[in-house]
């Protein structure tokens, strides 16, 4: 996906208020989002947003372009090792020495 981020923010204000009302004044302070992050209540970026502004949405073909949703550790975990990466969190730990 490509995108202004004014723009977007603009579109989630509209559609998605409240998921954003919290966040977008703590978007300079990284310890005010972590914090405020779990307060909001989980919702389906593509149901819930996307599919609800097509008139602002363009797509176009790509090619040799692979797709994964990330909505599980287990996915990200399938697509890493897809692209042989190893997740951080799976690398061996080394001894002191």
């Amino acid at each position: 996906m490509v995108f202004r981020l004014g723009r977007l923010l603009e579109l989630l204000r509209e559609v998605r208020p409240a998921a954003i009302a919290t966040l977008v004044p703590l978007m300079d302070d990284p310890d005010g989002l972590v914090a405020a992050y779990p307060s909001i209540a989980p919702w389906n970026f593509s149901r819930d947003f996307l599919a609800r502004i097509p008139e602002h949405l363009a797509v176009v073909r790509a090619a040799d372009v692979g797709w994964s949703d990330w909505g599980t550790p287990g996915a990200i975990e399938l697509t890493l090792a897809a692209m042989g990466v190893l997740p951080p969190w799976q690398a061996p730990l080394c001894a002191a020495g």
